[in-house]
């Protein structure tokens, strides 16, 4: 009877039964995990982007100032140069309001987009700061500038 009871148990519906319900459990897992990984890589590239959009013209922004700085240093001493000190009709110039102009639509975009960045702890305040403490140093400076 044991023979016959353990045959009953393990007939062939009952195994097909039991690898279709283990298939089953493992179909319904791999789809849980997949759509669990794809909710979590829309969230990390939704992150990763909405960086990219402040931060890369941020950058760009940055780099170009860097040069136009270099340019306002060299015009604002071509206007002040010791080169032309000896010269009796030489008459300090101020620097050209150009290249000030440039400088000042770039530090109002590094601001803008300093306002821009996404709430952060600690970050987003820092970015924001030192816009604000660039802008100041420039009009100190051309003022300064100025007096001449």
């Amino acid at each position: 009877m044991t023979e016959s009871s353990e045959s009953k148990n393990l007939s062939p519906k009952k195994i097909r039964g039991r690898v279709f319900g283990f298939v089953g459990a493992l179909i319904v897992l791999s789809l849980l995990t997949s759509s669990l990984s794809l909710l979590q890589i829309s969230k990390v590239n939704s992150t990763l982007d909405s960086i990219n959009r402040i931060s890369l013209p941020l950058n760009k922004l940055f780099a170009q100032l860097q040069i136009d700085v270099d340019v306002f240093r060299r015009e604002a001493v071509r206007g002040i140069g010791s080169v032309h000190w000896n010269d009796s009709h030489w008459v300090a110039r101020p620097v050209p309001e150009w290249i000030t102009e440039v400088v000042d639509g770039e530090l109002d975009r590094v601001e803008k987009l300093a306002n821009q960045l996404p709430v952060q702890v600690g970050e987003n305040t820092d970015w924001k700061l030192w816009a604000r403490e660039l802008g100041q140093d420039f009009e100190r400076l051309k003022v300064d500038g100025n007096v001449i």
